[in-house]
C-alpha cells in the first residue's frame, strides 16, 4: 500500500494520534509520560511555532488538534515522534520502537468537524471507563487540576470554533454528554482519514447530520 500524501496548510488544524508499539501500556508513571509529552511540546512551540489545542495521553496512545502556522506539519511531528519516544525508552530503559507505526493525521477543514473532534479526544478518557466527566482525567489538556500542557493550549480562530460555546462552563458541559452511538462511531472512523470526512452511509447514501448534535449556535443566544 503506497503512503498517503502529507496536506501541508496554514488554514486548518490537525487531529493526530499514534498508538504504543504493539498497544502496549506504558511501563513507566503515567505522571512522568505526561512530563515528557509537555516538555516536548513547549520545545516544538518555541522551534516550529505549533498552535496546540488539546491533548489527551491513554495508557497506550495519544490524541492531540495541532496547527500549524508555517505549514509545517511533518517537520513537528518528526521532532515530535522522535524526542518522546527517546525520553521514554531512555526513562523506561527500553531498547524496542515506542510507536507502533507511524502516526495518523487528519486535517480538519470545517468548524462543525471541529467541534465533534475536539469533544472526541477530550472525551476518550470517559469512554474508555476511566473517569465520568472529561475534567476529571489528569492527563489531559483540559484537566481542572490544571498542568503545564493546559497552559501550553491556544484557542482556534472564531471560525474553526463557531459551534463551540464561548465560556469553558458551557463548553465542558457539552462535552461531557455523550454522543449518540453513531455519530461516536462516525467521529472515530473520520479522525482516521486524510482530510476529517465521514463516511456517507452506504444504505442511505447520505452523510450523518452531525449538525443536529452541536452546542446550541452562539448566534442563536439571548
Amino acid at each position: 500500500m503506497s503512503r498517503k500524501s502529507v496536506i501541508y496548510t496554514c488554514d486548518h488544524p490537525y487531529h493526530v494520534s499514534a498508538r504504543f508499539n504493539n498497544r502496549e501500556w506504558l511501563e513507566i508513571p503515567m505522571s512522568y509520560a505526561f512530563g515528557i509529552y509537555g516538555n516536548i511540546l513547549s520545545e516544538s512551540i518555541d522551534r516550529y511555532h505549533i498552535h496546540l489545542h488539546a491533548f489527551v495521553l491513554m495508557n497506550n496512545h495519544f490524541h492531540m488538534i495541532v496547527s500549524t502556522p508555517e505549514s509545517n506539519i511533518g517537520n513537528f511531528l518528526k521532532y515530535f515522534m522522535t524526542k518522546t519516544s527517546k525520553g521514554i525508552a531512555n526513562r523506561s530503559q527500553r531498547i524496542n520502537h515506542i510507536y507502533g507505526g507511524r502516526n495518523h493525521k487528519s486535517l480538519i477543514d470545517n468548524s462543525v468537524y471541529y467541534a465533534h473532534c475536539l469533544k472526541y479526544v477530550l472525551r476518550n478518557p470517559v469512554k474508555a471507563g476511566v473517569c465520568t466527566k472529561v475534567e476529571d482525567y489528569p492527563w489531559s489538556s483540559i484537566s481542572k487540576k490544571g498542568n503545564k500542557i493546559c497552559r501550553l493550549i491556544t484557542p482556534l480562530s472564531l471560525g474553526h470554533e463557531e459551534h463551540l460555546p464561548t465560556s469553558t462552563k458551557e463548553r465542558i458541559s457539552w462535552f461531557n454528554v455523550p454522543p449518540p452511538a453513531e455519530v461516536d462511531r462516525v467521529i472515530s472512523q473520520a479522525c482516521k482519514r486524510s482530510i476529517f470526512k465521514p463516511k456517507t452511509d452506504h444504505l442511505t447514501k447520505k452523510h450523518p447530520n452531525l449538525f443536529a448534535h452541536l452546542p446550541t449556535p452562539r448566534s442563536t443566544k439571548k
